[in-house]
């Protein structure tokens, strides 16, 4: 099969119709990659990321942030009203399988199935997410309920907290836990009283 050249080939209306379903599912990537493979298999231009990259903002108006199958790293941080480094040293330390994980321009892309296993298996990080947009961050109406369930039983979580080891305050026991990746149930258990534990060969206090 013969493929035209981008050069002379203006878009055709098929080319836009599947372009726009992909904007805004997928980074930057993974849409060009899904687009010149559809492409090929029907014997269409081959597009260079500059041409589709230029296509979606002039001709579609839209955007190459992710906002339907992906969540970027940076708007996932915003969510969970945690910083961008914390959501990345999760991802690194493989709290989100790496099947789920995208690097891209736009940075670390999660599939919104990982978020739905960060969120089954860690619901602490999710606390500070109210219902509605918890919903629209997991799309799962009985996850939504499994986070908000967990996170009421561990309302005594919520205790300030400074690590003497390194001298950082942190005003819940999910906040420590979730920046050095510690269990938070072991934590809390270690925290109880007002003197010093070591969890994780770091030295805990409550904070004053």
């Amino acid at each position: 099969m013969t493929h035209q050249t981008e050069r002379r080939s203006p878009w055709s209306q098929a080319e836009d119709d599947y372009l726009s379903e992909l904007i805004g599912d997928y980074p930057p990537e993974l849409l060009y990659a899904h687009f010149r493979r559809w492409a090929r298999n029907r014997g269409l231009p081959l597009r260079s990321n500059r041409a589709i990259r230029s296509r979606v903002y002039q001709h579609h108006r839209g955007s190459l942030v992710p906002i339907g199958i992906y969540v970027r790293a940076i708007d996932l941080s915003q969510q969970l009203r945690r910083n961008l480094d914390t959501v990345t040293d999760w991802i690194k330390a493989g709290q989100v399988p790496s099947r789920y994980v995208t690097r891209s321009t736009v940075g670390f892309c999660l599939r919104r199935e990982g978020v739905r296993h960060l969120a089954r298996h860690f619901p602490h990080l999710f606390v500070n997410v109210p219902a509605d947009e918890l919903f629209l961050l997991l799309e799962d109406e009985d996850l939504v309920q499994q986070v908000l369930t967990a996170n009421q039983h561990n309302h005594g979580f919520r205790v300030p907290l400074i690590c003497l080891t390194t001298g950082r305050r942190f005003p819940s026991i999910q906040a420590a836990a979730a920046a050095y990746h510690v269990d938070a149930a072991n934590l809390a258990r270690a925290t109880r009283s007002s003197e010093p534990a070591t969890v994780c060969d770091l030295q805990w206090k409550r904070a004053a």
